[in-house]
C-alpha cells in the first residue's frame, strides 16, 4: 500500500536514527545533509517497493519543492535512514533558516518564478565555503537557479 498525505498504516512504520517516526510530509535533509525535500511516500511492502523498481523498503523524497509524487523525487532505503548519515529531519531552526534563504533567493531570480516550485541545496563555492543553491522548477524542469550566501 502506498501512503498519501494523512493516511495511516501501522504496517508502514519506519524510524529515523533519532527514533522519530518517518511520516509522509516530513521536511528532511538528504544526500548527507546537502539537499532538502519532503517525504512523499513510504514503501514498506514488497508490492510497493518492487513497483518502483526497488528491492527493499524505502521512502520517496520529493526535492523540487512541489511536495508531491508528481514532482522530482529520490528513493532512500530504510536501512540507510536508520543509519542516519544520509537522511534526517530538519529542525525548526533549520527550517526557519531555509525560509530566509528562499525569501532572499526569490528576490534574486531574473525571471518571473511565481508559478515555480523550489529546491534548496547546500554546496561549496570556489573558496570551499558552504552556500545555498535555490533552483526554480516548472513542470519538473529546472528553469533558473541562484546562489545565496547564508550561514
Amino acid at each position: 500500500m502506498v501512503l498519501f498525505w494523512g493516511e495511516e498504516n501501522y504496517d508502514s512504520i519506519m524510524n529515523y536514527i533519532s527514533g522519530e517516526l518517518v511520516q509522509v510530509g516530513d521536511f528532511v535533509w538528504w544526500n548527507e545533509y546537502l539537499a532538502t525535500g519532503r517525504v512523499v511516500r513510504i514503501l514498506k511492502s514488497p508490492d510497493d517497493f518492487l513497483s518502483y523498481g526497488l528491492d527493499e523498503p524505502s521512502i520517496l523524497i520529493c526535492y523540487d519543492g512541489s511536495n508531491s509524487y508528481n514532482g522530482l523525487f529520490v528513493a532512500y532505503p530504510e536501512r540507510v535512514i536508520q543509519e542516519g548519515d544520509e537522511v534526517c529531519l530538519i529542525s525548526d531552526e533549520e527550517a526557519s533558516s531555509i525560509s530566509e534563504v528562499l525569501l532572499q533567493a526569490s528576490q534574486s531570480f531574473g525571471t518571473d518564478v511565481s508559478d515555480a516550485t523550489f529546491g534548496v541545496f547546500r554546496c561549496k563555492d570556489s573558496n570551499d565555503k558552504f552556500v545555498w543553491k535555490v533552483i526554480a522548477y516548472s513542470g519538473g524542469i529546472e528553469r533558473e537557479s541562484v546562489f545565496v550566501e547564508k550561514t
